[in-house]
């Protein structure tokens, strides 16, 4: 069971896409490209906001929404529409922008409301007049409204991209708890990597209206083919387990594989795999481990790909870590000082980590 999408749009302005895709009704797909690349529209026909704009199907599960015979309107697929600006009444407050959701629900159960309001951090806010909100409180309350509808399905349209770090993985977390304990599928439309890495499990990527890549976002940001056109920082995001025992303070130990990683932070209390981010900028290569230098993290691995652009000054070095695989920045000079090839043995020097952020109540 899945959402499939075979369709074809123009636009008088020249835009086009053109997208045949199928994604999987459960956890959380990432849609990711550039500014005018076509992830809003893609979203829109998805949603039913563009009858008439284009030509092909798109269904749902057993459920045909569009096609050339017939056309489900937006209120009836069962969709949760969460947009860059949050939308909500603002003649009703807070607690009234859930009632009518709830109110709407086309399924035959009865929201959790009182849930929603508690995982969202609402109690406080459900008689403030929701213009008074700040962003990330308008943004929590329209996520909440949208879940209140109980939906199938959760679009979300870059509805991050205004707030500051902390509000951002606030929502970031309850996302992932949501899929996790709720099994509501997300979609979710970035143009952050560091977004798409914290949040999630597929990735479909666009450019210039046209689907260039598809998979597991664990390989596609790890594929040189694609991170090579990523103009923001490259990052790897490798899985670990807390290395329970003896803890330093403000030093947490981390099991990698065979190996240990060592993070910067207080004791992570938690049984659970954390996940960490490594900049491709700070991973040097090295034959042998040193022993007297200040970083802390010389990991074994060995180079599974070498970016190939004979003019470039620097390359990106692909490596596998006990089968995870770490994107490493380095100099022409340093390859060809080093001799490094695909296949060798080397040591990974990693000069910074950070903790893609656990989950926080908001």
């Amino acid at each position: 069971m899945s959402l499939k999408v075979a369709v074809s749009l123009q636009r008088p302005s020249g835009f086009g896409l053109q997208a045949d895709i199928e994604i999987a009704d459960t956890g959380i797909t990432g849609i990711y490209g550039h500014s005018g690349s076509g992830k809003s529209t893609l979203l829109r026909i998805i949603c039913g906001l563009e009858k008439g704009a284009h030509h092909g199907d798109v269904s749902w599960r057993a459920t045909i929404w569009e096609n050339a015979g017939n056309f489900i309107p937006p209120h009836q697929r069962s969709i949760g529409y969460i947009s860059q600006e949050p939308q909500l009444f603002p003649h009703l407050n807070t607690a009234e922008n859930l009632a009518f959701a709830a109110s709407r629900t086309r399924s035959n159960k009865v929201p959790d409301t009182d849930e929603i309001i508690r995982e969202l951090g609402l109690s406080s806010l459900l008689t403030a007049n929701v213009e008074t909100l700040s962003g990330g409180e308008k943004q929590r309350v329209a996520l909440a409204r949208a879940l209140c509808a109980q939906p199938e399905l959760l679009l979300m349209d870059e509805p991050l991209s205004a707030l500051d770090a902390k509000s951002r993985y606030q929502i970031m977390s309850f996302i992932r708890r949501l899929n996790l304990l709720k099994g509501i599928p997300v979609i979710y439309v970035s143009h952050s990597l560091e977004e798409i890495n914290y949040l999630t499990d597929d990735l479909l990527v666009l450019e210039a209206g046209k689907v260039t890549h598809q998979g597991t976002t664990a390989s596609l940001t790890t594929s040189l083919a694609f991170v090579a056109s990523v103009e923001e920082d490259i990052t790897s995001v490798l899985a670990c387990r807390y290395q329970a025992g003896d803890q330093q303070p403000g030093l947490t130990r981390l099991q990698l594989g065979e190996s240990e990683l060592l993070l910067a932070a207080d004791a992570i209390d938690t049984d659970e795999t954390v996940r960490v981010q490594v900049s491709a900028r700070d991973v040097s290569l090295t034959l042998s481990a040193a022993t007297d230098t200040s970083i802390l993290n010389i990991l074994p691995a060995t180079i599974e790909e070498i970016q190939d652009h004979q003019a470039a000054p620097n390359l990106l070095v692909k490596l596998d870590i006990h089968g995870q695989k770490l994107i490493s920045r380095i100099s022409r000079r340093s390859l060809e000082k080093l001799s490094l090839s695909e296949g060798q043995s080397v040591f990974a020097q990693i000069k910074s980590v950070a903790l893609l952020n656990p989950a926080r109540d908001p």
